[in-house]
């Protein structure tokens, strides 16, 4: 007698926090051993199918209670006229700089894109997500692009619905655009809690960034005045976290549309290295 044999998906970095979908429980069943439209074949024996599926976990509910791979600190400014934000590319195993060239700032459309800390398979997923979003949406042919806004209010919503399954996916995402001739700028955590502000930094940044953006921060704020308020923070990060690389990411959003740059190094000093006390 052929035993069942049940499968789960493969996960780009063997941490997805997604469920696997109930749907695919008999998808890889040999189809004699399916149950039928008028009843079980004749082949299928349920003691046996009960026994398959005890001899592992894949029928049990599994969640993600830990983080594998993870992006640290992202920050964002508004300044007048437009948004800035800012982030490093390494995606960390552990505490092994893994992945040094992993990008977290991921453009939406043409007057949104998002950045995000935390675990990067669910940041993968997230993205799936809004590609998906983004389709259905020019299928419409209706001429009207997702606003920021909606798409801030679609994230909590997804991440609300995650955290009430108490299967969160484990992600800090910051939303920037432009809309209705002004920037935007906003965040959503893990637990489904988001708001909308000036300045926003997630991860060590909130703890050690965040006292210099609001100290930089004033409504007529130039773009250039922005770039180096954000590059000076983007320095401690490098300085002062271990789990930034110095490899920085910037994005704008103005009224012309989003600009996603390519990562680059910044000019940094360690010759004070040697009077640090260990």
């Amino acid at each position: 007698m052929d035993s069942v044999h049940y499968t789960t998906s493969a996960m780009t970095f063997g941490n997805h926090a997604a469920p696997n979908d109930p749907s695919r429980m008999y998808d890889d069943i040999k189809p004699a051993l399916r149950p039928s439209d008028g009843g079980y074949c004749s082949t299928y024996n349920t003691a046996t199918a009960h026994a398959g599926m005890m001899q592992g976990p894949q029928d049990a509910s599994t969640r993600t209670t830990r983080p594998i791979v993870t992006g640290t600190s992202v920050l964002g400014l508004v300044y007048n006229g437009g948004v800035i934000v800012a982030a490093d590319t390494l995606g960390s195993y552990g505490s092994l700089a893994r992945f040094r060239s992993f990008q977290r700032i991921k453009k939406v459309n043409d007057c949104c894109f998002i950045a995000a800390s935390g675990d990067l398979s669910d940041y993968q997923h997230v993205s799936d997500l809004l590609d998906q979003m983004v389709l259905e949406n020019r299928l419409e042919e209706d001429g009207q692009e997702l606003q920021p806004r909606e798409v801030f209010n679609y994230l909590s919503r997804v991440l609300y619905n995650r955290r009430n399954k108490m299967d969160p996916l484990w992600n800090y995402i910051a939303v920037a655009g432009f809309q209705n001739n002004e920037p935007f700028l906003a965040l959503v955590d893990l637990m489904g809690t988001c708001y909308e502000d000036k300045l926003v930094a997630t991860g060590y940044g909130a703890h050690i960034a965040m006292p210099l953006l609001r100290n930089a921060y004033r409504p007529d704020l130039t773009k250039e005045a922005a770039e180096k308020v954000m590059t000076d923070a983007m320095r401690v990060l490098v300085y002062r976290e271990c789990r930034t690389v110095n490899n920085i990411q910037f994005a704008t959003a103005e009224a012309d549309g989003v600009n996603i740059g390519e990562p680059r190094k910044l000019n940094t000093d360690w010759s004070v290295g040697h009077r640090v006390a260990h």
